[in-house]
Order: C-alpha cells, then sequence, then structure tokens
C-alpha cells in the first residue's frame, strides 16, 4: 500500500528457502521462482501461499518465469537447462492451484532469458550462431518459424555480429548472482527467521493502521 509519501508492508511472503529470482503477476496473484528449484503461487494481499510446485529434480535454478495469460500458464527457465517446463493454473478451483502435470518444450541451446512475443515464448539462447528461438506453449510443442516473426532473423544476425560483447556483458551478471548467493544468503534459517519475527511485527501493528477511503 501507499499512504500520503510512505509505503507499507501489506505482508510478506514466506517459504522458498534459498534465493528468490524471478516474480510475475498472475491475474490478481503472484508467481514467484527460486534457486530453491521450486515455484510458488501466492496470494500478495495475505501472503499466503496457494501452490508450489518443484520444477528441477538435480536441484538446479529457476532462473526465470514468465506468465502467459493466453494459456492461463506459467513458463519457467532452468539454468543452464536446454528446457522450458510449463505449468498451468487452475482457476477454476475455490483457490488457485498449479496442474499436477508439467509439460516440457526443447530448446536448441541453454536460454539466457526469455519473455513473451505474440503468444508465443521468445528465448535468447547461449549460441552465438542462434542466439534467439520461438516456442508454441501450445500442446503440440512445435517451434514457430523464425520468419513468422518478422524483423526477429535480423535481430538475430545483429545478435551473432556482435556477440562477443554481449556475452561478456551477460557474464558479467552472472558473477553478480554467484557472489550474491556467497554473500548473502549462506544461512538461510536465520533469514527466514528474521522475516518471520517482522511478518509477527507486521501482524501485531496491522490494528494500528490508518483507515483508507475509497
Amino acid at each position: 500500500m501507499f499512504i500520503s509519501g510512505h509505503f507499507i508492508l501489506q505482508a510478506f511472503c514466506l517459504g522458498h528457502t534459498s534465493y528468490v529470482t524471478s516474480l510475475a503477476a498472475a491475474e490478481e496473484w503472484l508467481v514467484s521462482a527460486s534457486a530453491d528449484s521450486s515455484v510458488k503461487l501466492w496470494n500478495p494481499v495475505t501472503g499466503t501461499m496457494l501452490s508450489e510446485v518443484t520444477c528441477s529434480s538435480d536441484s538446479k535454478v529457476v532462473q526465470q518465469v514468465v506468465y502467459v495469460p493466453t494459456h492461463k500458464c506459467v513458463v519457467c527457465l532452468i539454468a543452464g537447462s536446454t528446457k522450458l517446463v510449463i505449468i498451468t493454473i487452475e482457476f477454476d478451483k475455490d483457490v488457485p492451484k498449479f496442474s499436477e502435470v508439467l509439460e516440457e518444450r526443447e530448446l536448441s541451446a541453454p536460454a539466457l532469458s526469455m519473455s513473451m512475443y505474440k503468444d508465443n515464448i521468445l528465448a535468447l539462447l547461449n549460441c552465438e550462431s542462434a542466439p534467439l528461438q520461438l516456442i508454441n506453449i501450445d500442446k503440440e510443442g512445435k517451434e514457430v518459424e523464425m520468419s513468422v516473426a518478422g524483423d526477429l532473423e535480423n535481430i538475430c544476425k545483429d545478435l551473432t555480429s556482435r556477440w562477443s560483447a554481449f556475452a561478456d556483458a551477460y557474464n558479467i551478471q552472472s558473477n553478480f548472482f554467484r557472489n550474491l548467493t556467497k554473500m548473502n544468503m549462506d544461512n538461510v534459517e536465520e533469514e527466514l527467521a528474521r522475516k518471520g519475527k517482522r511478518l509477527c511485527t507486521s501482524e501485531e501493528s496491522a490494528g494500528k493502521l490508518p483507515k483508507i477511503n475509497k
């Protein structure tokens, strides 16, 4: 909430056992990804966890999540992997939850990042010769021809011609995340305990918040 020039914490979303890597808004709910290999669905108003899925059986970092509203699903990028994991959200329940069935889409190389592009997923790959790949998230799972996306072919050529500079920039970011993990997340239990204390303080003072006239 924002009141008279001040931010007031609405709630804490507590549950991940390692650092959070990505957030995505899914309708009125919140999706989070973490280095603990899980993806969680939250009520951001109350901080209640509604559903969770473990995306990687070998403890890999879930690097990014993207919500696709046309398909009511979350696409997950696993660090260092050549697969995207697709999780459907069942909104027709009293409380929305993740489907227990996970789908996968194969990439031609490990992905560095991804975004939506005309109801498809555009993945930025760690591959100098073909740095972009469009993936259809429908059940057929067929790769979309790059020519369908128009000027994306020109972007591919530009990325390839400047790959050395781009790769150097990405490595700086990768090193930052490794250092962040080592410096600040060595003791997850202590961090969760501190968050728990802040949550208790927030709940105790909830009745003291000023009323907001809508």
